[in-house]
């Protein structure tokens, strides 16, 4: 049972890690941020804490040294300089391998961890290595951490369960992070203790209630409930904008209340302090205002991937069950069938587009990871580089975004390489010394773009060419544009490195991106402008487990085209087909190049007089993909062909249907890609 709540705690644990790494860097850059340095001892204070409860004894001696290093540079106004910081940094390293190793049976981490104690010892000798950001008063109230202004007094009542203790939690902690907060009155409820001859030595029998005076948001609040939400009722209401903890008549209030153990009820206490107020404010303001009331509830519920995955899969299974019964419906005369049919279909896309969104997740988890590399590379490689993130809100499937770490990582580590030029050649083309490199997610249709883009020396297209000449990829006399150019890089072990490094130059890593996303349904591309900065965009479906799709025919092979990118459907004369010229037929007054399924698949001329036109969007332009036969709209459930059949180059999955058969669904930016001969490499 231990082993379950331990499991918890490191995971727990990761984010908080990873929270505290983004803290320093963000601190990093803006030395005298309150809210990063807050953060930094927040978590210091929750990790060191919940360590020890869990018997991760030495993560918290660490974080205990270092978090009084913070408490003074947050009482004090200081300020950490880079010692301070990149010590810290290398904490944050040593805890992920402490969560690995808690009794640090590793020589190494026994070695790290005794290293990093005496730096910290060093530090804290060295009164100097913490400056002071203001010396003289008046200086100093300009960056005050107190920020009384934008303090509130919340009421928050905690309801443990009685096995809260059981579960291996201490409530004082809680409590003890709570008042770290800010100022706190904190009144014990024990009136639920049983009588002694029933008492459980282990059980939890009171219950508080909390003033908070603080200028945290909701959010920070419930951080701290975050290993007891599921075994505790807890409330959190904002009843003030301002501190009240400071107002005499309500701390009495409140030493009345704990004497005689009332249970406040929310309703009268924001009625009072709206009195209370209007009384100190002496009816400055309109009596019909009213101090707003904000109650949060804690409604995150932590579940295990596995059991997403499982419930991903059951959802598959009645979306097939459903095109069955769809079928079924389709060829009785059962009177109902239809209308229960047409109701199971709604209900089960409900229930998919439901359990879609659970199995999303933002972008930021994912980008959040390439700060700390970017700083560190950047560093290595003796370059100046602002590293922006944008749409980290943005959500993705769970399982693309675990696939997108490696090619994120090699795109990044080629802008800083080959991109982002020194301060000297920036400053000598008359460029801002700093280099910019942006990571940016948005939506498009059904579909997420992720552009890593950065303003460095762009691509060098005619060494490019050359090197693609020495390796055989193209004749010398070809002409082939920028584009295609671009694409090149996409090769395996194609690089104009003039050296090999440990960043890059081996030819390993583009190959290797193209490779990993078009895996997972993606397509890859570079846009670059010599001189003024590269920018590589990846577009990826939504989820990989459904999609809504167009079933076509062709002779009698089922195929399905995903909705999304269907524009119109256009029914033709074939002899319109077989006449046309260089793929290119009239559609409502406007010129579409075609890609015929039946030449691309080598079927056997067409017999039917009139033939369909499927007019899809791509990357701007319109294609039409011509068929044989609309069967109709359907939900597809995508399952894989198999090792056999994964070398297929236009067939990314099949799909069972209601009647039982099998309908293959079409690549179809490959296979625009192959017919209209644009290389994809």
């Amino acid at each position: 049972m231990m082993k379950q709540f331990v499991d918890v705690f490191v995971e727990e644990a990761s984010e908080l890690i990873d929270q505290l790494e983004a803290s320093l860097l963000v601190l990093e850059s803006s030395p005298s941020d309150s809210l990063a340095i807050d953060s930094v001892f927040r978590v210091m204070h929750t990790l060191k804490g919940n360590a020890k409860m869990f018997g991760f004894e030495r993560m918290g001696e660490l974080t205990h040294q270092l978090e009084n290093i913070y408490d003074k540079i947050r009482s004090e106004h200081n300020i950490a300089d880079n010692k301070v910081l990149s010590t810290t940094l290398s904490v944050v390293d040593h805890l992920r391998n402490i969560l690995i190793d808690p009794s640090l049976k590793i020589e190494s981490n026994k070695l790290k961890q005794k290293e990093l104690e005496e730096k910290i010892m060093g530090i804290v000798s060295n009164k100097s290595l913490i400056n002071s950001i203001a010396p003289t008063g008046v200086a100093s109230q300009v960056i005050s951490f107190d920020r009384s202004n934008a303090i509130s007094t919340y009421y928050i009542s905690f309801y443990p369960d009685t096995d809260l203790m059981r579960n291996g939690t201490n409530p004082s902690f809680i409590l003890e992070d709570i008042a770290a907060l800010g100022k706190s009155k904190i009144n014990a409820h024990k009136k639920d203790i049983p009588a002694f001859d029933q008492l459980d030595p282990t059980g939890c029998y009171t219950y508080w209630e909390i003033y908070l005076a603080t200028n945290k948001s909701v959010e920070e609040i419930e951080e701290v409930f975050l290993f007891v939400q599921d075994s505790a009722k807890i409330n959190i209401c904002r009843v003030a904008d301002e501190d009240l903890l400071r107002n005499n008549v309500f701390l009495k209030k409140i030493e009345e209340d704990r004497q005689q153990q009332v249970l406040i009820n929310i309703d009268e206490l924001q009625q009072y302090v709206n009195h209370l107020l209007n009384i100190i404010r002496e009816n400055s303001v309109d009596e019909n205002s009213t101090t707003e009331i904000t109650e949060q509830k804690i409604s995150i519920l932590k579940v295990s991937s596995d059991k997403i995955d499982l419930l991903m899969n059951l959802v598959s299974e009645l979306v097939t069950t459903q095109a069955r019964l769809s079928n079924i419906s389709e060829g009785s005369n059962l009177p109902g069938l239809s209308t229960v049919s047409e109701i199971v279909e709604k209900l089960s896309r409900q229930l998919r587009d439901n359990v879609f969104s659970i199995s999303l997740i933002p972008v930021n988890q994912l980008f959040m990871r390439f700060q700390r590399m970017v700083r560190d590379l950047s560093m290595e490689l003796g370059k100046s580089v602002d590293f922006n993130v944008e749409g980290g809100e943005t959500e993705l499937d769970k399982t693309l975004i675990e696939t997108l770490y490696d090619p994120i990582m090699h795109i990044l580590r080629n802008c800083l390489d080959h991109g982002i030029e020194t301060i000297e050649d920036r400053l000598k083309h008359g460029k801002p010394g700093k280099g910019k490199i942006t990571l940016k997610a948005y939506y498009s249709g059904a579909h997420v773009i992720i552009k890593i883009s950065d303003d460095g020396a762009g691509l060098k297209y005619e060494r490019i060419k050359q090197k693609a000449i020495d390796k055989g990829l193209i004749g010398v006399d070809e002409s082939i544009d920028e584009k295609e150019l671009a694409n090149l890089l996409f090769s395996a072990g194609f690089s104009t490195a003039k050296k090999v490094t440990d960043v890059s130059g081996r030819g390993v890593g583009m190959d290797i991106v193209k490779k990993k996303i078009e895996e997972i349904r993606g397509v890859v591309n570079i846009e670059s402008s010599q001189g003024s900065g590269t920018s590589i965009t990846i577009r990826l479906p939504l989820t990989l487990s459904i999609i809504d799709g167009l079933q076509i025919k062709v002779n009698d092979t089922s195929y399905i085209i995903q909705v999304t990118s269907v524009h119109k459907i256009k029914v033709v004369d074939t002899e319109q087909i077989r006449n046309c010229y260089n793929d290119l037929i009239i559609i409502d007054g406007e010129q579409i190049q075609i890609v015929n399924i039946r030449k691309e698949f080598n079927y056997n001329d067409y017999q039917e007089i009139k033939t369909h036109v499927v007019v899809v969007d791509f990357e701007g332009t319109k294609i039409g993909i011509v068929t044989d036969q609309i069967v109709g709209q359907l939900q597809a459930v995508i399952k894989p062909l198999g090792k056999f059949y994964k070398e297929q180059e236009y067939i990314s999955g099949a799909s069972i249907l209601g009647d039982g058969s099998v309908a293959l669904i079409l690549d179809i930016k490959k296979l625009i890609y192959q017919s209209i001969n644009l290389k994809q490499k």
